[in-house]
């Protein structure tokens, strides 16, 4: 006879145990699919360059995976600036570099959405018919904006301002022909910003620059190469280049480069002892020496006294040429301080202000 199993023997504890251990299997298999990655995924924007954000897109959620920031792109933790007049003995330093990282930051978010932007032309025109109406009375005002090319959107919010800025491209960055054809297109001056070789090692002046190691004709070379990057240029200036710009055999290799090309020198003046401008004019090529770095300090409120120094300047020799850079501050105190500028000077493109 077979043995019937009574319902006390189905309800045992061991039955139970099986039971719910079964049930907590099927639910952890069940939660593992739901929580696993899907294979369908599309990448629907994805930025190369460095420090970029690659948006993901998934079936069940959107994840932002971030890239590492490459570093030693353009030097190290800081860089060489340029002196702040004329004639001073000492060089002063930006923190980080003189050269901008590929990122903007929270901060140079905000800065960017403060003041009104300019509509853009509608048709590109030569740089050399773009020249600034403004009264024959007042002094004439160049800014350039250096160092060029690893900021997109600032420099783009620097590129559309309702002033006539000049913008010095660095060779090899991630953004400088894009930005350099922004300027092109809006008529504004383009140069190339050519690094060259500091005094102390430890400035690093990044791709494409000029060394005093170099043969004359690797130098010839690199400049080559690195017009290519901005071909749009209209005349060069020096990034860094303290050491270099003193030595009269390197800078005379590297601006007999410029007149075939019907180019011309701006002297960042980097050095109270740069050859530049002199060489320039012995060679007879146009050129020019800038008098006030706008952004030795990167406060709103120091560069608009530097501002109204190079106002000053100008007022009493008919002209004067500035040099900035791409940071937040700077932006502030052009947006804050453009008013003032259009009533006391002329802004002109650098190319009127070369003899």
């Amino acid at each position: 006879m077979k043995k019937k199993t009574s319902k006390r023997q189905l309800n045992s504890f061991p039955s139970k145990v099986i039971l719910i251990g079964g049930a907590l299997v099927l639910i952890l298999v069940l939660g593992l699919w739901f929580l696993s990655p899907k294979s369908n995924t599309e990448v629907v924007e994805l930025d190369q360059s460095p420090g970029a954000l690659t948006l993901v897109v998934e079936e069940t959620e959107v994840a932002l995976v971030s890239e590492p920031e490459p570093s030693g792109l353009y030097g190290v933790a800081s860089g060489e600036v340029e002196l702040q007049e004329e004639g001073e003995l000492e060089s002063v330093s930006y923190p980080d570099g003189g050269m901008d990282e590929p990122l903007d930051t929270p901060e140079e978010e905000k800065a960017l959405v403060a003041g009104t932007l300019a509509e853009p032309q509608e048709e590109a025109q030569l740089v050399e018919e773009q020249e600034e109406v403004g009264s024959a009375d007042l002094p004439r005002l160049a800014l350039v904006i250096d160092d060029m090319g690893n900021r997109l959107k600032l420099g783009k919010t620097l590129v559309e301002m309702d002033l006539h800025l000049n913008f010095a491209i660095l060779p090899h960055s991630p953004y400088g022909l894009k930005l350099a054809e922004m300027a092109q297109d809006r008529g504004r001056d383009v140069l190339l910003h050519l690094p060259m070789e500091a005094v102390d090692k430890k400035w690093n002046p990044g791709p494409g620059a000029l060394y005093l190691a170099m043969s004359d004709e690797t130098i010839r070379k690199t400049v080559a190469e690195d017009l290519a990057q901005v071909p749009m240029a209209v005349g060069i200036s020096n990034h860094m280049g303290s050491i270099f710009s003193e030595n009269r055999q390197a800078m005379e290799t590297f601006l007999k480069e410029l007149k075939p090309r019907n180019l011309f020198f701006i002297d960042s003046l980097t050095s109270s002892k740069s050859l530049g401008h002199t060489i320039a004019q012995e060679l007879g090529l146009k050129s020019a020496k800038r008098n006030v770095f706008l952004d030795n300090v990167q406060e709103e409120d120091k560069i608009i006294k530097q501002l109204e120094k190079l106002i000053s300047i100008a007022q009493k020799q008919g002209q004067a040429i500035g040099l900035g850079h791409p940071h937040p501050a700077t932006l502030k105190a052009l947006q804050s301080f453009q008013e003032t500028l259009k009533q006391k000077v002329t802004l002109v493109p650098i190319h009127q202000l070369v003899k």
